[in-house]
């Protein structure tokens, strides 16, 4: 909403030599029927004013102005002012402002041109700037709209003769390019176009294999070779990394799947915003913030509430306010999730917490250093990154910021190349991925394009664009590769149930099964190995739901999850399995509710207890090669199963290296044997996700004393649980506890290479 009244004032301009006099800007003005913007012009130093330009429809303005002012010719005293009146309405966008007379005059100068390629490759290379004293240039990007070839760059230098020019990649911000700088000395011809190709040299990885696995009773060690080669003309560093992708315990078939609370569909009508909440016009919304529901389950908190908590989502302590379109980071070291940003329904919010699944309580941590919605974050090495967002003015913010949880303190790295907020962040390999999302406070025009950030590097490269314009979809780093699904494209106004698959070995995007069903603002996390997805809005644009789903990229199915607790769209998710609060409705009325789906924690881990590499960095000169031993121990573990991990390559070259995928399969020692079983509501039969399990080994009846050693347990989404243990540990004393119930135990004893089961039904507590 503009101010009333607000001016821009030029100095007083002496225009008395000119003859042609003009008015010119760049511009964005975004229209309302509230509003007038203007462009006043004085002849008196600003005693009085006429209008030589005038907005006052509903029509945006974008683009390049020019406004001839023949009037002003001669005159010595010329003023000008841009007038904007509003009483609830836009903004007006200003930059690059000429009053005066534009001039050209002929210089001695010569143009230089040619394409740019990659030295390796021969592929033509974009955002390469060729400079000198005299003029640069920048070969032209696939996606800049031109329609010049992709490396093509021209320029006009000032200087002719022969001189030095410098080619650079500019692809990246930071300090450091992907390709080394080439300098050429040219002969650049007066009055005529001088041809100079470049050819950027780089150093680029070689790797011996993709896959490494091995079998081995649990303790047990094994180790593998991978070479690592330099087949490029420049030298490459290479540094490895691992990310845990989870573990499937030894004879667990998937068992039973709760469904959850019961589907819940609301029914919305009206015009559908998908822009800045703080933005939206004045008929998608009233102006006043309506009473909210109280749901009787949940005395006191305000959202609307649609199944039984405990069924298969856990209802956890609520955000300290209301919240919706958040950043959320999940550390898999911790199980901490944090959250920063966000609408709370009256504005922007700066305001930040981390919730701890020990305490389960959110905790403030140091607040963002600008409020901003919809921010793309992440969590990375131990460090939330939160990029992008709509600031309080509407306007699209570029800043990162990197958050330390042991210093509490917010910092600010390299800056992304587009601002956009509404897009899908994921991690892969230890890269920041962004795909699309929107690049102006009404989210037109949606934005298409994807961007990869090297933490580590402090750099940004535009990758190969989505597939069609999206913002508010779902994306996550599954199998070495970005899974993306559903979202809105604003500008047409169409909602999508496709999902799209982007190799980063290969810079391409496929098709993958499209949704059972089009959904658009859901909170997403990628876990165990597949895309998650929760909530949003469906039925293109006409339902909010409570649906859960989950996309496998290696079978390529979409499958069922537990129905959510509580129905909102535009929520933040997180690994872990978490949804943070969310509205549920069209006015952007936020909720504080947080709930989350046990057993989706395993998110990359950083440090794999049972994988270890002999080099953890690596330099490598131009036709050079090396040996790096892999160890695959089991020592480290305490229960068989099948484990698998990435080992991350990365390199300072300018191509991305694609995961090793390492398994290991643990089998259990002869002496030991397995106890399973469910853990279900005794009134109603249903499983009980989450509840506790304390197992006592060599449990003494006479003195209700245990052993050395003792284990807790939590039940997954279906209510089950398993452990292996030696025989020795016997006998043993298990008491599972759900809070809201009475606790219930059981001795049982260990068979070696059997299954032992014991399910509990537990009774409600009585009330107090």
């Amino acid at each position: 909403m503009g101010r009333p009244d607000r001016l821009g004032l030029s100095p007083v301009v002496d225009m008395s030599q000119l003859t042609a006099p003009q008015i010119a800007f760049d511009t964005y003005y975004m229209g309302d029927y509230n509003q007038v913007g203007e462009v006043d012009l004085s002849l008196d130093g600003g005693q009085t004013w006429s209008s030589v330009w005038q907005q006052t429809s509903y029509s945006n303005v974008s683009g390049h102005v020019e406004i001839p002012i023949p009037q002003a010719a001669g005159q010595p005293d010329v003023q000008v002012r841009f007038h904007f009146t509003a009483s609830y309405g836009w903004y007006w966008e200003i930059d690059n402002v000429l009053v005066g007379q534009q001039t050209c005059a002929p210089v001695r100068a010569g143009i230089l041109a040619g394409a740019v390629t990659d030295a390796n490759t021969g592929a033509p290379l974009g955002t390469v700037t060729v400079a000198s004293a005299g003029g640069s240039g920048t070969s032209v990007a696939a996606t800049d709209g031109t329609g010049l070839p992709t490396g093509y760059y021209w320029l006009v230098s000032t200087q002719t003769g022969s001189q030095s020019f410098t080619a650079t990649d500019g692809t990246f911000t930071g300090t450091d390019g992907n390709y080394t700088p080439v300098t050429a000395t040219v002969n650049v011809a007066p009055n005529a176009v001088t041809r100079q190709n470049w050819a950027m040299p780089a150093g680029q990885l070689t790797v011996s294999t993709h896959a490494v696995s091995a079998t081995e009773t649990l303790g047990g060690t094994k180790t593998a070779k991978i070479t690592l080669g330099n087949d490029g003309t420049e030298p490459l560093r290479v540094t490895l990394g691992e990310h845990g992708e989870g573990v499937t315990p030894m004879a667990s078939g998937p068992g039973g799947r709760s469904a959850g609370a019961p589907l819940h569909r609301v029914k919305v009508t009206g015009p559908v915003w998908f822009g800045a909440a703080a933005h939206r016009p004045k008929s998608a919304a009233s102006g006043t913030h309506p009473a909210r529901a109280v749901h009787p389950a949940r005395a006191g908190r305000t959202e609307v509430h649609s199944g039984v908590p405990g069924q298969a989502w856990a209802s956890l302590a609520d955000y300290p306010s209301e919240i919706m379109d958040s950043a959320v980071g999940y550390d898999d070291q911790t199980g901490t999730i944090y959250s920063a940003g966000g609408f709370n329904g009256y504005g922007y919010v700066a305001s930040a917490y981390a919730f701890s699944p020990a305490s389960q309580q959110w905790t403030a941590i140091a607040a963002l250093p600008q409020a901003l919605e919809s921010a793309e974050s992440a969590f990375i090495d131990g460090t939330f990154y939160v990029a992008g967002g709509w600031t309080q003015a509407g306007t699209m913010s570029t800043a990162v910021y990197a958050y330390d949880p042991s210093a509490n303190t917010w910092t600010q790295v390299a800056a992304m190349p587009l601002g956009l907020a509404g897009g899908a962040a994921t991690v892969l390999g230890g890269d920041m991925y962004i795909v699309g999302g929107c690049s102006t406070a009404n989210c037109i025009p949606t934005s298409g394009a994807v961007y990869r950030f090297d933490p580590a590097a402090g750099r940004w490269t535009q990758l190969a664009s989505y597939p069609a314009p999206v913002a508010f979809e779902a994306c996550g780093g599954v199998d070495g590769e970005i899974a993306c699904a559903g979202g809105e494209n604003v500008n047409t106004t169409q909602a999508t149930a496709a999902t799209y698959l982007y190799d980063p070995a290969a810079n391409t995007w496929t098709a993958g099964a499209d949704m059972p069903y089009n959904d658009v603002g859901m909170s997403y996390s990628a876990a165990n190995g597949d895309l998650q997805v929760v909530g949003g809005i469906t039925s293109n644009q006409t339902v909010i739901t409570n649906q859960a789903s989950q996309y496998d990229p290696v079978t390529g199915a979409w499958t069922a999850l537990p129905n959510a607790n509580d129905t909102v769209w535009r929520g933040c998710g997180g690994c872990g399995m978490y949804q943070i609060g969310g509205t549920t409705g069209l006015s952007f009325t936020p909720v504080s509710v947080t709930q989350a789906l046990p057993g989706y924690g395993e998110c990359g881990a950083q440090d794999v207890p049972w994988l270890s590499e002999g080099s953890s960095t690596l330099d490598l000169a131009p036709g050079a090669s090396a040996s790096v031993t892999v160890t695959l121990g089991s020592a480290a573990l305490t229960q068989p199963g099948t484990y698998t991990a990435d080992l991350a390559i990365g390199t300072d070259s300018p191509y991305f290296a694609p995961p090793v995928a390492v398994s290991l399969t643990v089998t259990p020692p002869k002496t030991w044997g397995k106890i399973a079983g469910t853990v279900t509501d005794a009134s109603t039969g249903q499983p009980i996700a989450g509840a506790s399990l304390q197992i006592c080994t060599m449990y003494d009846k006479t003195t209700g004393s245990c052993g050395s050693v003792s284990y807790s347990l939590q039940t997954g989404d279906n209510g089950t649980y398993q452990l292996w243990l030696a025989k020795g540990y016997n006998p043993l004393q298990v008491v599972a506890s759900m809070n809201g119930y009475q606790a219930q135990a059981a001795r049982m004893t260990i068979t070696a290479g059997a299954t032992t089961t014991r399910n509990f039904a537990l009774q409600p507590a009585p009330p107090p």
